[in-house]
């Protein structure tokens, strides 16, 4: 589908970069997600043709660190 929409694949992300977001999140990958950061760090900014864009691991965080806001108090944001 992406080389149909003529989206960019960004080239995968290192072991060694899964290994540094795995422990700063206090994760830990599941094999399938593992292999698609290695194989594609996601879309960039690109989006294909059904609008979907995928993130790279650089822009994946917490839902917690996102849901803050000097405004609102999202009560649920620990629940994802």
């Amino acid at each position: 589908i992406w080389r149909r929409s003529k989206v960019a694949i960004r080239p995968g992300v290192s072991s060694t970069d899964i290994a540094a977001f795995e422990s700063k999140y206090r994760v830990a990958m599941t094999a399938d997600v593992r292999a698609y950061f290695i194989a594609a760090d996601g879309t960039g900014d690109d989006m294909d043709d059904g609008l979907y864009r995928f993130w790279p691991l650089s822009e994946v965080q917490p839902v917690d660190e996102v849901l803050v806001s000097d405004r609102f108090e999202y009560s649920d944001r620990y629940s994802y």
